[in-house]
């Protein structure tokens, strides 16, 4: 069976923070992509970390209108990477505060940012996207001892078989594809 994309997703203000506008915004754009999505406004770090160490969210969004101190956040945001359930998690963040100082998104340790919800929602299907065929070509090879391979130089479609990216298909659950 191939890999399944969960597409789990955490949105929160950062803590103390008033403005949730944006993430109720972000929640809507999400949930009409197919995502399941869980969003709340924290009251402290310690619910966001036993939130993802409790769940396996492939996504987090903090949103934020105003980031006093960049090396808290940062420390913060290394907390969560380090207790999430999901070591592959992505972080992303938004807000006001990103958007008018976008050396933040880095200074803090973030994956990320998305000016809209539909960016956001789109560069995590990419990334999703990308870390299923990573592990199509795990499973291909944990199948069959060898990875999906062409004699490039003297391949002649429909004499040699499938393309490396037809094998595949079974182990990204479109075997139907393949036949």
């Amino acid at each position: 069976q191939g890999p399944v994309c969960s597409r789990h997703a955490l949105l929160a203000p950062l803590p103390g923070e008033q403005h949730t506008f944006g993430i109720s915004v972000l929640r809507a754009q999400f949930l009409g992509e197919g995502w399941q999505v869980w969003s709340a406004a924290p009251q402290s770090l310690l619910e966001i970390v036993e939130l993802v160490e409790g769940q396996g969210f492939d996504l987090l969004c903090l949103s934020a209108s105003v980031v006093h101190e960049p090396q808290r956040l940062a420390a913060d945001v290394q907390l969560i990477r380090k207790k999430a359930r999901n070591k592959g998690m992505a972080i992303f963040v938004g807000g006001h505060a990103f958007l008018k100082q976008p050396h933040l998104v880095a200074a803090v340790g973030a994956d990320g940012t998305a000016q809209d919800g539909r960016e956001a929602a789109r560069r995590m299907q990419c990334s999703n996207n990308l870390r299923q065929w990573g592990l199509a070509v795990h499973n291909y090879h944990d199948t069959f001892r060898a990875f999906p391979m062409t004699n490039a130089q003297n391949y002649l479609p429909n004499v040699q078989g499938f393309s490396p990216q037809a094998r595949l298909l079974p182990f990204v659950e479109q075997a139907n594809l393949q036949s």
